[in-house]
């Protein structure tokens, strides 16, 4: 069975990864029924396998019990991050990709932590193109005139 998820994984068959992965932990009585480190490994595939298959509320719930089976797997805080990224959940995903770091210091991680908080930045900003109501493929001529048409109704 674990051959037939790898290569499902392989070939990016992400539904037959989840059918796959779904009845090896239903006929082995779930992952309590399964040594923690296997049972975390499965889950925390099914889980990328719901996020490519963008069913990220079910990938959210396999990740968070893999890491909950084993607190040392790194694929599950890493997979968990994307998928926060995916709800729209920045401040969290950045505090898990921070949490991983604190005990796994890779430079790979480092990066994808920084990277997550610029996202987190990101989308803090404010979008000028919507306070001016301009679209975002807008002239220079229209913004420049919408920025105008702005300042005039500012002003004193």
């Amino acid at each position: 069975a674990v051959q037939q998820v790898r290569s499902a994984a392989g070939a990016q068959d992400w539904k037959l990864v989840v059918d796959l992965l779904d009845g090896l932990l239903g006929t082995l009585g779930g992952p309590a029924g399964l040594p923690p480190k296997f049972a975390a490994r499965c889950l925390a595939e099914r889980g990328r396998a719901h996020m490519e298959l963008k069913s990220l509320d079910a990938a959210l719930a396999d990740i968070v019990e893999a890491s909950r089976l084993d607190g040392r797997l790194p694929a599950a805080p890493l997979l968990q991050a994307r998928v926060l990224q995916g709800l729209e959940r920045w401040e969290e995903a950045v505090r898990v990709l921070e949490a991983l770091y604190a005990w796994k210091k890779d430079e790979a991680i480092f990066w994808k932590v920084e990277w997550a908080k610029f996202e987190w930045r990101r989308v803090r900003r404010p979008d000028y193109y919507s306070i001016l109501g301009v679209a975002k493929d807008a002239s220079h001529a229209e913004v420049r005139a919408a920025y105008r048409r702005r300042a005039a109704e500012q002003h004193p």
